[in-house]
């Protein structure tokens, strides 16, 4: 191995970040912006996956308000979520911010089902134009 250092960009390329704290921080944030308390939400959350016959914390048959606390603590490296957690977070909120910093670590977005479908007509749009000028190209009526 040689000596040399090398600089990582925070956007792209062939390492991971740890995105962690980042994670709990969108989580801490959700929980801040939200009108439920911290057992209201672990209640949702325990509702969801155990209408999904899941299990989202692995050390316990329910989710516990100090469970949460400490998923959502970003100072907190030993208490990580699982993806079923997240999951039943972002679902019981509708707060997309913790899926959004995992995707964003993938150099990827999250976007809602509107915004999804307003980029499919635009992309129709371009594809019609183009489809048009190549018609013209032709000498097409």
């Amino acid at each position: 191995m040689s000596g040399r250092q090398q600089q990582y960009s925070l956007f792209g390329g062939d390492y991971l970040a740890d995105v962690t704290p980042l994670l709990k921080a969108a989580m801490s944030a959700s929980i801040k912006d939200t009108d439920l308390s911290i057992d209201q939400t672990a209640d949702r959350m325990q509702a969801l996956a155990e209408r999904s016959g899941l299990r989202i914390n692995r050390n316990a048959k329910r989710l516990s308000k100090e469970t949460l606390e400490k998923w959502i603590n970003p100072n907190d490296t030993t208490h990580i979520p699982s993806l079923n957690a997240i999951q039943a977070f972002v679902l019981a909120l509708g707060d997309p911010r913790p899926l959004a910093v995992l995707a964003e670590a993938c150099g990827m977005h999250v976007i809602t089902e509107e915004q999804a479908r307003l980029l499919k007509a635009a992309e129709i749009d371009a594809e019609i134009a183009r489809l048009k000028a190549q018609k013209k190209r032709l000498g097409a009526p």
